[in-house]
């Protein structure tokens, strides 16, 4: 059963982890499971895991899993924290992709890189934007006004932190109300156009092609060899 929420993100959107402990622990303590997966680029300070250490300590609600980064070989089985119930995903790395396409995962807190987009997507996942900077709030208004695959976040642009409440609100509005089952029905639309538009002769392959024969004309007219 899809009861999971994913929520993911960057090292330069959160400064430091309270925030997203609070959060799920929110959800968790309203029946809502919660797999948090925060980036944090400083992949050998001792303070850091120090601090998620204690705050592990402190949660013994919130299932805190320390990932290495893909290169290392596997996690250090000491540095779980596991409990029965929430999940969260704490350090420098996650398995986003197969995270997003497992089985018990119903929507997608996300921040909107597109990246992320196309992978929820493909997985046919909804999605509940929290965009934070760069082109990401042009990304939530194609999602959620053009494309129509996602739900916005209230109170994300007066520069505060969103409530919990709110969190909680939309993720219900995703997993238990029409309106969320008509939004994955759209998903499921979507993620099967783009499967069409990736096969041999599908748009994105005749796009492409036709580019590629723009540049070689282009080439040519100018005078560049190839």
């Amino acid at each position: 059963m899809k009861r999971k929420t994913f929520v993911l993100f960057p090292s330069l959107g959160v400064g430091h982890l309270n925030p997203m402990v609070e959060l799920a622990k929110h959800l968790r303590r309203h029946g809502l499971g919660v797999v948090v997966a925060v980036i944090d680029p400083r992949d050998d300070d001792a303070t850091s895991a120090d601090a998620t250490a204690r705050l592990a300590a402190a949660n013994p609600s919130v299932t805190f899993r320390i990932l290495p980064a893909p290169a290392t070989a596997s996690p250090d089985p000491g540095a779980h924290r596991r409990t029965k119930g929430t999940g969260m995903v704490a350090k420098n790395w996650a398995p986003q992709a197969e995270v997003v396409q497992h089985e018990a995962v119903g929507v997608f807190v996300t921040h909107c890189g597109w990246n992320s987009t196309l992978e929820a997507i493909m997985s046919a996942l909804p999605m509940i934007c929290w965009p934070l900077y760069a082109e990401q709030a042009m990304n939530k208004v194609i999602m959620v006004e053009e494309m129509k695959i996602a739900v916005p976040l209230d109170g994300y642009e007066e520069g505060g932190l969103v409530k919990a409440e709110e969190v909680e609100a939309k993720v219900r509005l995703v997993m238990e109300t029409e309106e969320g089952r008509k939004l994955r029905e759209k998903l499921v639309e979507t993620r099967d156009m783009a499967l069409d538009a990736v096969k041999e002769g599908g748009s994105s392959e005749v796009a492409f092609d036709e580019f590629m024969r723009d540049l070689e004309k282009s080439s040519l007219e100018n005078g560049v060899c190839s």
